[in-house]
């Protein structure tokens, strides 16, 4: 345009063949400003700094990785990634990073746990980039290490609490988690299987009492060892079994990353605080309902001889999580 003073015209450069890339080389005379490139449609222009542009995160596959599992971390200008820090507490060297060519996306094996919550920070080329409540323990209503677990007064048939071996599903677990493993037959009627808790609610300084139900969710990680072919889950929160409370049915485990569910490895599930109680503020929630998280494993629709392998661990109530532009 007249008021963009052209420093260096780039005549020599190269187009990919699925015209998603050009490349040429970078003269010592460009240190910083910004990448002009007229094309036959439009025009488009992109900051530049010769030390590469800063790293960003728009979204991470979930907030409380299972150890053991891969973490996807998605953002832009993931370029020459030299290290992932985890709450102060952990590095993950470059050669265990993986970055996709379009520098978009990271993949990492989550090595441990921290011990305390904190941000999990990138650095690349361009300088570092963090994101906040990154393993947010104060928020944990639920991990079976300590924080929560199984009703005590209850023992059906259910996992109970173990620690995953790395031979059989779920390969791998953060500690205790818990589950319901098993084959639907004829003989069953409608419900199956439950896992009654006994949460504790975080305190006021973490979840105010004046905060939203509209702007809260609860947060789990679960892996499925089979597919919901016809069983559903029914979750009841704040309330004892039997009693005549706000219910979610016919709830299937879905990734809160990919919007999918999937199979045989560990995802984050985010469900809208709303769909699982009635008032609108958390204090009147609190106040009016018995600390309770209870699932059962029902099938409306489901045929004979129907397996069924679910996982749970690290339920959490937490601000709804969005992903950044």
């Amino acid at each position: 345009k007249d008021s963009v003073e052209v420093t260096l015209p780039i005549t020599d450069y190269q187009v990919s063949a699925d015209y998603e890339r050009v490349t040429f080389s970078a003269a010592d005379v460009m240190k910083e400003g910004y990448i002009i490139m007229e094309c036959y449609t439009s025009d488009a222009s992109i900051e530049f700094v010769y030390d590469g542009p800063k790293p960003v995160i728009t979204g991470i596959s979930s907030t409380m990785p299972v150890v053991g599992s891969k973490v996807t971390i998605v953002g832009k200008n993931f370029i020459d990634v030299s290290g992932i820090d985890i709450n102060g507490e952990i590095a993950v060297p470059q050669e265990e990073i993986e970055v996709s060519e379009s520098f978009n996306t990271i993949t990492f094996t989550m090595p441990s746990a921290p011990t305390s919550q904190g941000k999990i920070s990138v650095t690349a080329i361009g300088g570092t980039t963090e994101m906040d409540n990154f393993y947010p323990l104060e928020n944990v209503i639920i991990d079976y290490d300590g924080r929560g677990g199984l009703d005590p007064n209850w023992s059906g048939a259910n996992l109970g609490l173990f620690v995953a071996d790395g031979k059989d599903s779920p390969y791998t677990s953060t500690g205790n988690c818990t589950g319901m493993k098993g084959t639907i037959d004829s003989a069953t009627q409608w419900w199956w299987q439950q896992v009654l808790n006994k949460p504790v609610w975080p305190s006021s300084s973490v979840i105010p009492d004046n905060a939203k139900i509209s702007e809260l969710e609860l947060q789990f990680e679960c892996y499925l060892g089979e597919e919901m072919e016809g069983p559903v889950i029914q979750i009841t929160m704040g309330e004892g079994a039997g009693d005549d409370v706000f219910t979610l049915t016919g709830y299937v485990p879905v990734s809160a990353f990919t919007g999918k569910t999937e199979i045989g490895k560990w995802m984050q599930c985010s469900i809208p605080l709303e769909s699982l109680v009635e008032e609108n503020l958390w204090k009147d929630f609190i106040a009016n309902h018995k600390e309770v998280l209870n699932l059962y494993v029902t099938y409306p629709n489901c045929p004979d001889e129907t397996k069924v392998e679910i996982y749970l661990d690290n339920f959490r109530i937490m601000p709804i999580q969005k992903t950044k532009d």
